[in-house]
């Protein structure tokens, strides 16, 4: 936008300073409009409130969302749960001495007591933070279509009831073109660090769409944006603009000109003519045809482009946000840590890869880092990725100095879980636990021994997410599943014989969990893959009545009567288990983390993860 173009009014407030110098003219009764605009935009007198749907790793996400936005001083609620004033970092806010005394679920003002005068919290009820935010920042997942309906619900209530609405996640990184997502502001997933930005903008009544890449660390380095479009002409076209009016796009295709006009300064101050190259214009008027404001479509900082962001960050990694930025934790009891992003897999009926990329790990240093870190306030933590198993695959295991020596011989060249395992055991203090996630059955198959050592550590739950998908080769072969029954029965199989049961008491130890059980796999079914049969159904329900996982997520392809009355059938063969009847008259020691959805008990988990309601 040309300086002249500029509206007199108050659109963007000035800042202090330059209201300061102007003091000598200004007139004894202080502008009001002025004082208005000038707090108007202060960060403390708006309330976010953050939602999430889909994995542990949007969790996680939306953690650091919403630590960057309360360090930026915005009263932030993560999904309902409370609000955070004056952050200043991770520790600040996540540190059982800071916790609510647990009044949420009624909606009164906490009981606790502040600690210190720049720091209040305040809880409220889930409908009341929501009701009351200014902006919803609403973090999807494309994976399932249950949990992407919810989110498209949730965007339209927003815009209906007027307020400002953030798109984050899977679903706008994967289908930035949905049409419920036109005139909302989007942040894709790797530019979650960006949110702060993001929430100023939309508060302000602008449209950001913030999804993709367009800069390098090499480029206008002392600007606010580093952009890769320099030119002679001056600013780069693929900065971003807001529009004075939205339907029209103003293109400044050069800059100066070729006279020397007696009457004309406009040379004195643009210069010789300087052309933009047509490259570029063309992009630009693609890329404003398009409807948007502006795209960016890739990950925006490495750590050498982050001088200007307003959280430097020591850790940035090819895996996505820094670990060590501010987060506030929707359990402050529980630190949810990614240990990578994206996968290797091509699944056909997946969205992940699309939105989360290929594989990325983040370096052991850096996980072992933030695990120490995490500890000094959390009982639990929990790894989470799209595929645990294939962690370090991408990272050259010459790389690192906090490798397992014993494990070079076995995996010479890359990286594996078994060696972040092997750093991050030792360092679990006592009184806390360490919970895997999901793996995929090929990337664990070579790492089964290490894995079996690991969930028998008296500090690590029992516990381990492997779906399965189906209990056909054929429809396996189909998903590009790259394994076979054979070989997700060998995973199981070893597992359930080498991971052992703790003592019970009073023989095990006082700051440890226990249980009668030995180890809890969870694994997931599609039922209806396009291509399956009655034979290779009936294959599924064998390997259910084989294993009878005591976790079993079923989900549903189709909607046809077929392939309901399937869903019915597993449904039903899952509620015939007696899986804890043996539990009846047992004594086990849990680890309780969080109360239950109605309040009326305490939930913990024994040594195998599973769930235990104790009355308050």
């Amino acid at each position: 936008m040309d300086i002249e173009d500029l509206s007199a009014e108050h659109d963007r407030p000035e800042t202090e300073s330059s209201v300061l110098v102007k003091t000598r003219f200004r007139n004894k009764k202080q502008n009001i409009s002025e004082d208005l605009c000038l707090s108007s935009n202060l960060p403390e007198k708006f309330h976010v409130f953050v939602q999430t749907w889909g994995c542990a790793h949007n969790t996680s996400d939306s953690e650091y969302m919403t630590g960057l936005l309360a360090k930026y001083g915005y009263q932030v609620t993560l999904d309902g749960s409370q609000f955070t004033n004056g952050c200043e970092s991770a520790g600040d806010i996540t540190s059982p001495s800071d916790l609510a005394c647990g009044c949420q679920d009624n909606g009164d003002q906490c009981c606790s007591k502040e600690k210190s005068s720049d720091k209040s919290k305040t809880v409220l009820s889930n409908c009341d933070a929501k009701k009351n935010a200014d902006v919803w920042v609403l973090n999807s997942c494309t994976v399932k279509g249950p949990a992407e309906d919810h989110f498209r619900n949730a965007v339209l209530e927003g815009i209906k009831l007027g307020k400002r609405v953030v798109a984050a996640g899977c679903v706008p990184q994967s289908r930035p073109g949905a049409d419920y997502l036109k005139g909302v502001s989007v942040i894709g997933v790797h530019q979650i660090d960006r949110i702060v930005e993001v929430v100023e903008e939309t508060l302000q009544g602008n449209v950001v769409r913030f999804l993709d890449k367009k800069y390098t660390s090499s480029d206008t380095s002392n600007s606010m944006i580093n952009s890769s479009s320099s030119s002679p002409a001056g600013v780069a076209l693929d900065l971003p603009k807001i529009r004075r009016n939205p339907l029209i796009e103003i293109l400044a295709i050069s800059t100066g000109c070729l006279n020397a006009c007696t009457y004309c300064k406009t040379k004195q101050a643009r210069g010789i003519l300087a052309s933009y190259p047509i490259e570029q214009l063309l992009d630009r008027a693609k890329q404003a045809f398009k409807g948007n404001v502006v795209r960016f479509l890739d990950k925006k900082y490495t750590s050498s482009d982050t001088s200007n962001s307003m959280i430097n960050s020591s850790s940035s990694s090819p895996a996505g946000v820094a670990l060590d930025l501010p987060k506030i934790r929707r359990n402050p009891l529980i630190e949810i840590l990614a240990i990578s992003t994206g996968c290797l897999n091509a699944c056909t009926y997946c969205k992940t890869k699309q939105a989360r990329g290929i594989l990325a790990s983040y370096p052991i240093e850096q996980l072992l880092d933030r695990a120490k870190q995490a500890f000094k306030g959390v009982k639990e933590l929990w790894l989470t990725s799209e595929d645990l198993g294939a962690y370090g695959r991408d990272l050259d295991r010459t790389t690192s100095s906090l490798i397992c020596p014993g494990l070079s011989e076995k995996w010479p060249h890359h990286i594996t879980l078994a060696d972040l395992l092997a750093g991050l055991v030792p360092i679990i203090p006592a009184g806390c636990m360490l919970r895997l996630g999901m793996t995929n059955p090929p990337y664990i198959l070579d790492q089964l021994v290490e894995i079996a050592e690991v969930l028998s550590h008296p500090r690590v739950y029992s516990f381990l997410h492997i779906p399965v998908q189906s209990g056909s080769d054929a429809v396996l072969d189909a998903m590009k599943r790259e394994y076979t029954i054979e070989e997700f029965s060998n995973v199981v199989d070893y597992l359930m014989q080498n991971v052992k049961p703790p003592n019970l008491p009073p023989g095990a130890a006082h700051d440890t969990v226990n249980g009668s059980g030995a180890l809890t796999i969870a694994t997931d079914v599609i039922c209806g893959f396009p291509t399956e049969t009655d034979n290779d159904f009936n294959e599924t329900v064998e390997l259910i009545e084989k294993y009878q996982f005591p976790v079993l997520h079923i989900n549903q392809k189709a909607s046809s009567s077929e392939v309901k009355s399937r869903t019915r059938r597993l449904h039903d063969l899952f509620r015939s288990y007696r899986t804890y009847d043996g539990r009846v008259g047992c004594e086990v020691r849990v680890l309780i983390t969080e109360p239950s959805f109605d309040g009326k008990f305490w939930v913990g988990h024994t040594k195998a993860y599973e769930q235990v309601c104790v009355n308050y």
